[in-house]
């Protein structure tokens, strides 16, 4: 069955109701995404209070059942939105777009392939407004985080800093990369400090590099992670964080939004999540409204840390075992009971120590009286002047053949 022509433009006006949604949409998404319900109920004048139940594509028409005919409707619409893909030269087009906009209101500001020798080469991609520029030019203190997970194929670069005016977190440059080396990060340092000063006109101020005089110094860790052992002033060093909750904070919030995403559509995250938190920062400066209830100050945040620790720990101490209650895991077996045996009590001859090979082995084997005599220290065994005492079968030469040599 056919899905007519009028019922496809339907559809397709639809899909714009998405806007740069569509980069990374598919069938369960259009069916989950609230705008595209809400238009499909108003082209059907559908109740749903009636109905019971929400209006779905093959309400439309029956052909929208068939989920991979309605992906090809999907992906015909996204190539004809995004003409170059959405992958790295559906960017470029993005870059080129952005590139015609007001200096405040760009984005996308640098897509270039760039060399790293020996004929290897990867891409870079830098995405910052000339507000986000001011904020890392004016920051004291940054977090520079990667994650792997929200555009395939990349790896997303983020430099954090923390506005202490209004208490929120911003984002002052955002990058997507396909490497990882140190030539590769060079680079990138390189274009963001380029980007920054070209909107702010601050130059990048470089001082003697700490941390490069203790790699050159050493090749050991201590004195990142040891103060005394180390050039940084203990105030720095006290005042910057201990843990890496700012790091995760950073992967949670980057994975909320979505994982494996087309390139496209992980940049236009980005960008709408980099232009919320400027508008919150506006918003906070004009009406003083803070993005939550209590003021993320250091005291507050200290107390936090303390509290989380303490849950933590008492977590630990719940797991362990009391040492007055030592972990002791009784069997629920009833007593050992006296049952009489069916069968005789063996006789003195027929209790020989030869059931142990050790002893079965030895030639100068003989009947003992296990019931006079302590096993745990057995008598050390002599020779015997008769022979014919000694059983036949305590060798391997008398078990074989020299039976009658050895019997009365």
């Amino acid at each position: 069955m056919k899905t007519p022509p009028p019922l496809k433009a339907l559809f397709h006006e639809l899909l714009s109701l998405l806007h740069w949604k569509l980069a990374d949409a598919s069938t369960r998404c259009v069916f989950l995404d609230t705008a595209f319900v809400e238009g499909l109920q108003r082209a059907l004048e559908w109740d749903s209070l009636a109905m019971g139940r929400d209006a779905t594509l093959s309400d439309l028409h029956p052909s929208f059942a068939n989920l991979d005919h309605t992906q090809q409707l999907i992906n015909k619409m996204c190539a004809e939105c995004y003409p170059r893909g959405t992958g790295y030269d559906g960017a470029c087009l993005l870059a080129m777009e952005h590139a015609k906009l007001p200096p405040e209101q760009r984005y996308v500001r640098h897509v270039e392939t760039h060399s790293l020798g020996c004929g290897s080469e990867f891409k870079l991609i830098i995405c910052m407004t000339t507000r986000m520029s001011q904020q890392l030019m004016d920051a004291k203190r940054i977090s520079i985080d990667t994650s792997f997970k929200r555009a395939q194929g990349w790896q997303e670069f983020e430099i954090k800093s923390w506005d202490v005016d209004c208490q929120h977190s911003v984002v002052g440059a955002r990058a997507f990369t396909t490497s990882q080396t140190a030539k590769a990060h060079l680079i990138l340092f390189q274009q963001i400090f380029k980007i920054a000063y070209a909107d702010t006109g601050i130059p990048q101020t470089v001082t003697k590099d700490k941390v490069w005089d203790k790699i050159e110094g050493t090749k050991f860790a201590l004195p990142a992670l040891y103060q005394p052992e180390s050039f940084v002033p203990l105030a720095i060093w006290k005042a910057s964080p201990s843990t890496t909750n700012g790091n995760k904070q950073a992967h949670r919030n980057a994975y909320r939004e979505g994982v494996n995403l087309t390139l496209l559509a992980g940049i236009m995250k980005g960008m709408r999540y980099d232009q919320a938190a400027m508008v919150s920062i506006d918003t906070h400066s004009a009406f003083g409204i803070n993005t939550r209830d209590s003021e993320a100050t250091h005291a507050f945040r200290a107390a936090q840390a303390v509290s989380r620790k303490v849950r933590t720990y008492q977590k630990q101490l719940a797991l362990k075992p009391s040492p007055s209650r030592p972990n002791t895991v009784y069997a629920a077996a009833r007593p050992l009971e006296h049952q009489p045996s069916l069968h005789s009590d063996p006789t003195e001859e027929q209790i020989s120590k030869s059931n142990l090979l050790m002893w079965a082995l030895n030639p100068t084997t003989r009947i003992i009286d296990c019931y006079h005599t302590s096993m745990s220290h057995p008598p050390t065994p002599t020779p015997m002047q008769n022979e014919a005492r000694i059983s036949s079968y305590s060798t391997l030469k008398g078990a074989l053949g020299h039976l009658t040599a050895h019997e009365p």
